[in-house]
């Protein structure tokens, strides 16, 4: 089956090649020190000294994490039922995603959190994924680039990259998703040049993994038919093996996207398709120069047009093929799907993108003899010149989240508490996964954005539900409010928030709610935090059970 244009993929086990860098302890003493700079530079973010409010749906990852950690940890006993106990779950901690997200994610973060179920042991998780990530980029340098050390280059470089160190001090699924797309591609590279079956099935594992980590992960479905067309191997599409590979996504992820289709598509923009197009294609060209820097943007596009080139000419490797699909496959996925726009969503193109300008660093500079040296050197300039271009300091700074928790729950006791949070969507995260954490069964939560509001997943349709003290006090009264915390408003706030904010402070010693506690402290872009702290004094008797 194979065709004789084909460059065989080595890997170190079975390329013959010696040296530390090819064995299994070279590979272990890599991925600690990957590790090691990675939580470096996460600690140093104020990762660990911070809450979960760095975006608006981290607090919503870190409770479901929380949720899948408490039904694995016996929540099942009480409620075997999975969607029902999430549903309980949400009653009490309403930052519950699931459904809106993949579970993926959450099961990876729930089973490390039953070692410690702990903000470090979730902050660790991302660490180690992101560690794996760049060592998975180093892996794959190892087996293609002459030099050695371009791969270690590569590696390091990544995990230094501002957009990744972001997402490693914030808990998001993205690092994730790269790596099970990481491991997906090169099972693929390795079925294009051995045909063998085994390699189909694990692309089509990986694949499915990746889906049910980030719907985005669905980019992989584009990999085989573009990686062909660049690899010239059109025999593959005649061979069963191929499409053995959408078995695994059939079985295990297409269920779950038919279950939630409804869920999801509240998250779409619904913009119609021109519209969108030409807008996410300059969004997404001038997020590569923001993420990577001009220098290795314009490399990348050289290094594409060139390689178009060659493809004219000749068949190029499958390792080549199937990164430049992916890619094209990213670009394709995000240029046409009215997902919204945020360069997060650019993650998945580093490691491909740095392994190839690298790879094509080497072919120009030469990498045999004496030249080696100059393309180690020119691959040192190269990641000097992406660093000088992106680097910037990455701070995640701490709100005040667990302090303004620990206040309204105090004097309660065992009594049963249910406080109100108004902020928008990352302060109302950041205080709901604090709540969470507490892990007190006698602590409910709710959110100001859905009892004081309506509106669709991205904010749409938005209407307060109160327009005076007396609509206020009502929704209080039916809701059994015991504290309220509230986050000092922007002028971009919701119009429930700053109309709360306003009759919570208006001095009328009638009012049935009191301030027992202010506390400040830095938001991001140096504007300055205020939790304001309310006990409810009317609604509820000091008896009521």
């Amino acid at each position: 089956m194979r065709d004789s244009t084909s460059q065989p993929l080595v890997s170190p086990e079975n390329s013959g090649a010696s040296g530390f860098l090819y064995s299994k302890t070279g590979g272990f003493v890599v991925f600690g020190l990957l590790f090691c700079v990675v939580l470096g530079c996460q600690i140093q973010s104020g990762a660990w000294l911070s809450d979960f409010g760095g975006h608006a749906d981290e607090g919503a990852h870190v409770v479901t994490s929380l949720m899948v950690r408490d039904y694995l940890a016996g929540g099942f006993q009480e409620e075997l039922h999975p969607v029902r106990f999430a549903e309980s779950y949400y009653d009490k901690y309403p930052k519950v995603a699931i459904g809106h997200y993949p579970p993926g994610f959450y099961g990876v973060a729930g089973v490390a959190l039953l070692f410690s179920r702990s903000p470090e042991a979730i902050l660790l998780t991302m660490a180690l994924s992101c560690a794996f990530c760049c060592w998975l980029t180093w892996r794959i340098g190892n087996c293609i680039f002459q030099a050695k050390s371009s791969a270690l280059v590569a590696a390091f470089l990544l995990c230094l990259l501002p957009l990744i160190r972001i997402y490693t001090a914030i808990v998001m699924s993205d690092v994730l998703l790269v790596n099970f797309c990481l491991l997906a591609l090169w099972a693929f590279a390795q079925y294009l040049s051995t045909s063998r079956l085994r390699y189909s099935l694990a692309f089509g594992f990986w694949a499915a993994f990746a889906i049910l980590t980030k719907g985005s992960g669905l980019m992989l479905a584009l990999v085989p038919p573009i990686a062909i067309c660049l690899n010239a191997k059109w025999s593959y599409l005649r061979d069963w093996r191929l499409w053995i590979a959408a078995l695994p996504v059939l079985v295990l992820a297409l269920p779950w996207l038919l279950l939630t289709r409804h869920i999801t598509e509240e998250g779409m923009s619904h913009q119609p398709f021109a519209e969108y197009l030409t807008q996410a294609i300059p969004y997404y060209f001038s997020g590569c120069t923001e993420v990577m820097g001009w220098g290795a943007f314009i490399l990348l596009i050289g290094l594409a047009a060139w390689t178009l080139i060659r493809r004219v000419r000749s068949s190029i490797s499958p390792i080549e093929s199937v990164l430049w699909a992916f890619i094209c496959g990213l670009f394709i996925l995000y240029a046409t799907v009215p997902s919204g726009f945020d360069y997060r969503y650019l993650v998945p193109i580093l490691p491909a993108a740095f392994v190839l300008i690298v790879l094509g660093i080497e072919r120009f500079a030469g990498s045999s003899g004496k030249r080696r040296w100059l393309s180690i050197v020119a691959v040192l300039i190269f990641a000097a010149i992406v660093l000088f271009e992106t680097w910037r300091p990455v701070e995640k700074i701490y709100t005040g989240s667990n302090e303004a928790i620990a206040a309204a729950v105090a004097d309660y006791d065992e009594r049963k508490t249910t406080i109100l949070v108004i902020s928008n969507a990352r302060g109302e995260g950041a205080l709901i996964s604090a709540a969470a954490f507490l892990n007190n069964d006698s602590v409910t939560v709710k959110r100001g954005s859905k009892i004081l509001a309506s509106s669709d997943w991205l904010g749409r349709g938005y209407a307060a539900s109160f327009e005076d003290s007396l609509q206020f006090d009502e929704v209080l009264e039916d809701q059994k409010i015991d504290s309220i915390i509230i986050d000092n408003p922007d002028k971009n706030a919701a119009a429930h928030w700053k109309l709360a904010l306003k009759l919570l402070t208006e001095t009328n010693a009638a009012a049935p709610y009191q301030q027992v506690g202010e506390l400040r402290s830095k938001r991001k872009r140096a504007v300055e935090n205020q939790f304001r702290v309310f006990k409810v004094t009317r609604f509820r008797s000091e008896t009521e059970p």
